[in-house]
């Protein structure tokens, strides 16, 4: 989520564990990492993780980590 955002609720009312995770307004439920560090959604973007990396390489790698299956890319 740090990097893709939180889901839609549509794709997370799907989810078997989602009041691990999720608040019951889908919101999510922050929690501190092992350094105490809590990981905000929409934090980093890939472009911030990969560098000076081709902006088409990035666009590709963003339709294939779509959270919602109908939208992401396909083999």
């Amino acid at each position: 989520m740090s990097i893709l955002g939180v889901p839609s609720n549509h794709y997370i009312s799907w989810g078997k564990r989602k009041s691990t995770f999720f608040h019951k307004d889908f919101t999510p439920k922050l929690k501190a990492n092992s350094k105490n560090r809590i990981k905000l959604p929409n934090e980093t973007s890939l472009k911030e993780i990969l560098g000076s990396c081709d902006p088409n390489f990035i666009d590709f790698l963003e339709h294939c980590l779509e959270w919602e299956p109908e939208n992401r890319f396909t083999p």
